[in-house]
């Protein structure tokens, strides 16, 4: 595995004139792994773009966004130099806007780049006079896990309690409430244990990060499209294209220290895809020699 691979599969579809010239396309990002947000195998790090923002990053955007440069202060970034992190951050800034994003959108992306890294440096502790322990929000670490949680907050849009609440309970129905004997059958919110805090931590995190690149590919699709057409007569455009090639550009076989349902998925698609480029590789040769009289 790269420590610089993309880690997700997409389709890139490029209509060509009567003469040659690339006119306009379409992308469609399939299966992007969003687990690697949270959890890396040894040799690998991170998608770059957090990486970007803390080490070249200017300083006041640093600073308003609350992060620090030191990539070690987050767990979900392995320490892994990459030779375009002194100038990633300008770079895709700059691309970002050749693609037509305003300052106030390419603003956002790197502000969800910092929620996540705040949202992750938040940490658990059992809450002891809690029966089941309970997770509660760490208060033995100088406060930093309370910090974090309201720079996470803060970016989000939200109050922090909103946020602890979602993190740290889970809605119990009026079902289970009657099997336990309980009177009043209203929705309540229980606490749930560290572990069930920390996925929840993680769920969200992985689903910030997927819904901005998936928001991201639709807006480069849309840059490329045909002009004046709105996104479905995009779509079927480009399926009725007569002079035009398809890429698609997918994952190896994935086997990593921790396997998940995308991984399997990734897998999956990837043998399906093989057997189908083998198998009509042998038509096409089947239907040569038949041609000329071999078979």
């Amino acid at each position: 595995n790269s420590s610089n691979s993309s880690r997700y599969v997409r389709w890139v579809q490029l209509q060509f004139g009567w003469t040659g010239e690339v006119q306009s396309g379409r992308v469609r990002p399939f299966l992007l792994e969003q687990s690697r947000v949270v959890a890396q195998d040894e040799a690998e790090r991170n998608f770059h773009a957090f990486y970007y923002l803390l080490v070249s990053a200017p300083d006041e955007v640093v600073t308003e966004l609350g992060v620090k440069r030191e990539i070690g202060n987050y767990s979900i970034l392995q320490p892994m130099p990459f030779e375009r992190d002194d100038y990633g951050y300008q770079d895709t800034t700059e691309m970002l806007t050749r693609l037509g994003l305003s300052s106030e959108r390419i603003a956002s992306v790197w502000r969800m780049m910092a929620c996540i890294l705040h949202l992750n440096s938040i940490r658990f502790a059992s809450e002891s006079d809690h029966k089941k322990g309970g997770a509660v929000i760490e208060t033995n670490d100088n406060f930093a896990s309370k910090t974090a949680l309201e720079r996470t907050a803060r970016l989000l849009g939200c109050e922090p309690d909103a946020l602890e609440q979602f993190l740290t309970t889970a809605e119990v129905s009026s079902a289970y409430l009657a099997n336990e004997g309980v009177e009043d059958k209203a929705i309540q919110r229980n606490r749930v244990r560290v572990a069930e805090a920390e996925r929840t931590q993680h769920a969200l995190s992985c689903a910030l990060y997927g819904n901005m690149f998936y928001w991201l590919a639709r807006h480069v699709s849309g840059a490329i499209a045909p002009p004046h057409a709105s996104t479905t007569e995009q779509e079927q455009e480009a399926d009725d294209y007569s002079f035009s090639v398809g890429i698609m550009d997918s994952v190896g076989l994935e086997k990593l220290q921790h396997n998940g349902l995308e991984h399997f998925v990734t897998n999956l698609g990837h043998e399906k895809m093989v057997r189908y480029l083998l198998e009509s590789r042998i038509r096409d040769e089947e239907r040569l020699y038949e041609a000329e009289g071999i078979a």
